[in-house]
């Protein structure tokens, strides 16, 4: 027998290219499915909440991950997992997403009888990935995933939180203090170039708002003009808490409950014949501010 077969390797199953787009079709059908039950606010925190854990796949492969495996908690690929100390055991079925691939479409001979090679293109392909309790870890390894324990809403915020979120705020050339706000629990002046949160709150609610303010700032609501504002607060509001989820839930506090509410059916009544397109387009705006912003918290 020929030893060199035991070892940990794994082959990518190979598929033929009929195959493999018949897989995309029938994963982008899911997919477009998929959204539109996000219009329900558990199925929006479901994602939100999978956003922090699952690692730094898309908004569209989120999706597909969740519907597949709706426990996944940390998701990566079969060699990635092995990079951080975990086999992926025999026999398990892989998650199914979502990965483009830049290639280049060879242009006509030029004069010169040389090809102009520089038209690139996208295009998709199935791939498997796996969850963290689809793998164990292997021998002399510690455990690197452990998931995050949530503080609740309330006492002190989690340590590092105010500092990063404030000097982020504060890079974006606006000043942050506390004070009385109102009705309000916090808000942006941008004439003043000032970020306002509640004075009384507790650290903890304090911090998820001032999460809430960045957010606005990153995802450029700020700069909207106030007959804007009104038209889209709904979907404004749902971006800026969403990604004020993430950034707090990243930090090991749990938002859930005051995320939640702005989501409850505001795309079906959004001004659109197309809900679903408008859900995608917020949901990847939110991923991809919340990342910016967590990426940015890190330099700070």
């Amino acid at each position: 027998m020929n030893s060199t077969r035991t070892r940990g390797t794994r082959r990518a199953r190979r598929t033929s290219p009929e195959a493999s787009r018949a897989e995309v079709a029938d994963l982008k059908a899911k997919l477009d499915e998929q959204v539109k039950n996000l219009t329900d606010s558990e199925e929006w925190r479901a994602m939100l909440r999978a956003a922090v854990g699952i690692g730094r796949y898309s908004f569209r492969n989120i999706l597909l991950i969740l519907l597949q495996r709706p426990d996944a908690t940390h998701v990566a690929g079969y060699g990635d997992w092995q990079k951080r100390g975990r086999q992926v055991r025999k026999g398990e079925r892989g998650i199914r997403i979502l990965a483009p691939m830049t290639l280049r479409r060879r242009g006509e001979d030029s004069e010169e009888g040389e090809q102009d090679d520089s038209q690139p293109f996208v295009i998709f392909r199935p791939v498997s990935v796996f969850d963290i309790s689809q793998t164990d870890p292997l021998p002399g390894h510690p455990d690197p995933a452990d998931i995050p324990a949530y503080a609740p809403l309330s006492g002190a915020a989690p340590e590092g939180l105010w500092e990063a979120l404030e000097a982020y705020v504060t890079a974006c050339g606006y000043t942050v203090e506390r004070g009385d706000c109102g009705s309000a629990e916090g808000w942006t002046d941008p004439e003043t170039r000032t970020v306002r949160v509640g004075g009384t709150a507790q650290d903890a609610a304090a911090a998820k708002v001032l999460a809430h303010e960045a957010a606005h700032i990153a995802c450029g609501h700020i700069d909207a003009a106030p007959g804007e504002y009104r038209r889209h607060r709904g979907r404004m509001e749902t971006e800026a808490e969403s990604v004020a989820y993430i950034v707090a839930a990243a930090y090991g506090l749990e938002t859930s409950t005051q995320s939640a509410r702005y989501v409850a059916g505001w795309a079906s009544r959004a001004n659109t014949d197309n809900p679903a397109a408008v859900l995608q387009e917020t949901g990847e705006r939110v991923i991809t501010t919340a990342r910016a912003m967590l990426d940015a918290l890190a330099g700070q």
